[in-house]
């Protein structure tokens, strides 16, 4: 009993310096520099993948989506409302941090919520960003897969809010 009483005591007693340390350990971690202390040791997430086995780091390069992702607008269209619904005009595309991935990209399948009419709709127009207009009246999770020239997939997803 009398071990517990002293270690609280002096972390009291030494509350600024422990304060102290606490903060530069937080503004390390939080800047993403790696950290160690005894066993605990804290490091960037690329330094935990460079020592990760070959065949992981070859399984997520593989697997990633190669900067391709889906954008979404929405406008409030009240000319199509019906049932007592707000509707609203959606246009959802693709986009890349790098234009040329798009030149890559054959067709897009869209996966819209079932209530839709036409609920899988594939568009293969590179003009339009492989774009796709419709009318919603509530938000829903839009799935896609987007094949490439070298009929290669990957899965897309984006939750489709109204605004």
């Amino acid at each position: 009993m009398v071990w517990p009483l002293t270690i609280l005591a002096l972390v009291f007693w030494f509350r600024g310096y422990v304060h102290k340390i606490l903060g530069h350990i937080a503004n390390r971690i939080e800047r993403g520099d790696s950290f160690e202390a005894g066993p605990l040791k804290l490091g960037h997430a690329s330094e935990a993948l460079e020592q990760a086995a070959p065949e992981v780091k070859k399984a997520l390069e593989d697997n990633k989506p190669k900067s391709v992702y889906l954008v979404h607008r929405s406008k409030r269209a009240a000319d199509l409302d019906k049932d007592g619904k707000e509707r609203y005009r959606i246009r959802i595309w693709l986009d890349a941090d790098d234009p040329q991935l798009l030149d890559q990209v054959q067709k897009v399948t869209y996966y819209l919520h079932p209530s839709f009419k036409e609920p899988v709709r594939v568009i293969d127009d590179r003009q339009t960003l492989f774009g796709l207009n419709t009318v919603a009246w509530g938000e829903f999770n839009l799935k896609a897969v987007v094949t490439n020239k070298d009929n290669k997939t990957y899965p897309l997803e984006r939750y489709i809010n109204l605004a």
